[in-house]
């Protein structure tokens, strides 16, 4: 017969057995859950944060700045057709809107009847901006990057960017082009004439060169047509007329293109090609 003493001690030991048992698995439940809440900071550092990509998808763009002349001058042939301005020191010309005022300088500034729309156009690349600025009567401007460009007809290489400026107390839009030793600034207030500005930084070309002559076409024309067959007669002295209309041109690029344009049909001399 068991006693009571050893009935109690029995008892006693199954009671600790049983309390280490829980002890053991709480232990190892609390250990389990451990990398469960470590691995949730690791997940979420792995993604960069919204506002950086969307910095990086903008760049350093200005708010208010449209982004406009890449699309108007980039590989577009479709220049304005105007009075011809060459810069002293460029190696290109352009094309400005017929009766807008030129005053010659440093900077030539060609501005709208109504004032609103203006252009500056410098030998030089970007470091005339400051110049250009001024000349327009322009300040505190802000530009977007600059952004490469193929220009006009003759596909110059190039670069641009559109900005905000402020004249007398309020904003008003810009943008700037420049290549082959020609900078350009266009700027026009809300509404105004932008469609020619865009035009006259399309027409940009590459100047004539130096042995490109418009005396010497005219010369040449007047030769051909003495011993021009009857029937070509008219066309060579329609030809000379447009040939001496462009002596006054100072952009001989541009003389030579209208002499072509007028002597259809004919057969050109050298000179005038």
């Amino acid at each position: 017969m068991i006693s009571r003493s050893a009935l109690a001690i029995g008892l006693l030991s199954t009671l600790l057995a049983c309390s280490s048992g829980g002890d053991a698995d709480d232990s190892g439940s609390a250990s389990s859950s451990k990398p469960a809440t470590s691995a949730k900071p690791t997940t979420s550092a792995a993604q960069p944060p919204a506002s950086a990509s969307v910095k990086i998808d903008k760049g350093d763009t200005k708010p208010g700045v449209d982004a406009r002349v890449k699309a108007e001058v980039d590989n577009r042939e479709d220049g304005l057709t105007g009075t011809a301005l060459a810069v002293s020191g460029a190696k290109a010309t352009l094309q400005t809107p017929k009766d807008w005022q030129t005053t010659k300088g440093e900077t030539t500034v060609v501005t709208s009847a109504d004032k609103k729309s203006s252009l500056g156009a410098a030998a030089g690349g970007a470091e005339k901006l400051d110049k250009a600025v001024e000349a327009l009567g322009l300040k505190d401007c802000q530009w977007n990057p600059a952004e490469s460009l193929t220009i006009g007809k003759d596909k110059l290489p190039g670069s641009g960017a559109d900005g905000l400026c402020k004249k007398g107390e309020g904003s008003i839009k810009a943008a700037m082009v420049y290549g082959e030793g020609l900078f350009v600034l266009v700027a026009w207030e809300q509404g105004a004439d932008d469609a020619s500005l865009f035009g006259s930084l399309r027409s940009i070309v590459r100047a004539a060169q130096q042995g490109s002559s418009v005396a010497a076409c005219c010369k040449a024309l007047e030769q051909y047509s003495i011993s021009a067959p009857p029937d070509k007669k008219g066309g060579y002295l329609l030809a000379i007329g447009a040939c001496k209309a462009a002596l006054s041109n100072p952009d001989t690029a541009a003389a030579i293109r209208a002499i072509q344009a007028a002597a259809k049909g004919i057969g050109l001399p050298a000179e005038c090609k």
